[in-house]
């Protein structure tokens, strides 16, 4: 695993924790409440819809709805969304490949300090090898 990967996933657990998803719970009460709260338009729940469905952690895994509610949390700006749907619009997970519109996200995100967002950016100007 290289070591974007552990940061990412780092992140995403730190996340997890701090909204209270751990492996000692069953996730579903913690399901109602973020789902509750991203269904009202809260960029950092829509966000960790997005990470529950794409990991299988507390929500049936399912990256088309994980795409889904990364859109609708990058769409506010939320930059952890805008880099976690850059990566899955660049390597095509639950979606069509896209570049050029994961470049432009992970720009987004970069522009609010995103390391992730950075670093990916600075992997994807070098030059192929």
């Amino acid at each position: 695993m290289n070591r974007y990967a552990v940061v990412n996933l780092v992140f995403i657990i730190c996340a997890l924790v701090s909204i209270g998803v751990s492996a000692e719970t069953s996730g579903a009460p913690n399901y109602f409440l973020i789902s509750t709260a991203a269904a009202e338009g809260d960029a950092i729940a829509q966000y960790n819809m997005g990470v529950m469905h794409e990991t299988g952690q507390g929500a049936p895994k399912d990256v088309k709805k994980a795409v889904e509610w990364y859109g609708r949390s990058a769409n506010q700006g939320y930059d952890n969304a805008q880099y976690n749907l850059g990566v899955m619009l660049l390597h095509g997970v639950g979606v069509e490949k896209n570049t050029d519109a994961a470049i432009e996200l992970f720009k987004k995100a970069a522009a609010q300090l995103n390391l992730p967002a950075i670093e990916a950016l600075k992997q994807l100007e070098k030059p192929a090898q």
